[in-house]
């Protein structure tokens, strides 16, 4: 093909071939040269700057406040409208997608199957989608951890070791009964041994754990709007402060209210005394838990009660208490709304 000579002294000028300025220049009048593929990479952050970590060298937290939205999180409606024109946009075998945040595993695993749907939708025959993640890597619970350290304890023993899907239906309060089922042998002495052996692993690999997915987001959206939250758990409070502290989430609780020891039993008192102790109104308080204990323990308190299946019960024990269930821990930002002040 020849070219005009403005073109080659162009292509001279900028060390490169005579072909490549003819095709920028038609592509700036809407024409493409034979076997061009349009292609384009663009990273896509579904929840801005939103993360679950506060890293002290991080550049990009702080643009938080750079858009005024009441809501950061990509909308369906949207998601579909740029999925569709990011792929019409290219010609290219493979039409890739990055997401980037913030951390954007915090929309969630259901998120992502919904952008797997609708990219399978959308792409034509013969082109391919493929996704790349940008993530901390961090947000994970401390369920296998404990099953983990179970199985640690039932192999010392000679006992058949569990898995996180068993745990969960085995899993009781008092945490004896819980032994008493995965087969240990509880004699007088017996319990308090194996209780201590518990907490002492359990404490020695917790730090590897961090937060489920959204916690520390509804946290801070809970906190802006003006809802107080407090932790109540039957682990003891020296274990749970310095956990808070690590991961960064102490500053949105006003109390952490823990056992004496490490037993697991008594959480309806001191749920009972601190309502009394902070003169809060049962009806202005909500208890967010994840197990069936959890529910006892908020109707002993008289207070109502969301139930989180992410965590050490199966939604299906869950499900016999007849309170409000989450698979998400941000579908509990629409339920403690109604809650007046206290979650």
């Amino acid at each position: 093909m020849e070219y005009s000579e403005e073109i080659v002294r162009a292509a001279a000028r900028l060390n490169i071939r005579p072909e490549a300025v003819q095709t920028y220049l038609d592509a700036g009048q809407g024409k493409r040269a034979p076997g061009v593929e349009r292609t384009m990479h663009t990273t896509i952050k579904p929840v801005g700057s939103t993360c679950n970590l506060d890293c002290t060298y991080c550049y990009y937290l702080s643009k938080e406040e750079l858009l005024e939205q009441k809501t950061r999180r990509i909308e369906d409606v949207v998601l579909e409208r740029f999925i569709v024109d990011y792929i019409d946009a290219q010609d290219a075998p493979e039409i890739p997608f990055t997401w980037h945040g913030g951390e954007p595993t915090l929309m969630g695993l259901r998120f992502f199957r919904r952008v797997v749907e609708l990219q399978k939708k959308h792409t034509p025959p013969g082109r391919r989608v493929s996704n790349d993640l940008q993530t901390n890597g961090t947000l994970l619970d401390d369920h296998e951890h404990t099953v983990r350290v179970t199985n640690t304890m039932l192999r010392a023993e000679g006992l058949p070791e569990t898995d996180p899907a068993r745990a969960r239906v085995l899993f009781d309060f008092p945490a004896k009964r819980y032994y008493e089922r995965l087969g240990f042998e509880l004699s007088p002495g017996r319990w308090e041994k194996i209780a201590t052996l518990f907490i002492e692993t359990y404490d020695a690999g917790v730090g590897d754990c961090t937060l489920h997915v959204h916690a520390r987001e509804v946290l801070a959206i809970l906190q802006a709007r003006g809802r107080n939250s407090s932790i109540l758990s039957a682990a003891r409070k020296s274990s749970i402060e310095p956990l808070l502290e690590k991961h960064g989430i102490g500053r949105f609780f006003n109390d952490v209210v823990g056992l004496d020891d490490h037993y697991a039993h008594g959480k309806v008192e001191l749920g009972i005394e601190w309502l009394e102790r902070r003169a809060i109104p049962k009806e202005r308080a909500l208890l967010i838990g994840d197990t069936v204990h959890d529910f006892e323990v908020a109707r002993a308190m008289g207070v109502r009660c969301v139930l989180f299946a992410g965590g050490h019960h199966a939604r299906e024990r869950l499900e016999q208490c007849g309170c409000p269930i989450v698979d998400r821990l941000d579908e509990l930002v629409d339920i403690s709304a109604e809650a007046k002040g206290r979650v």
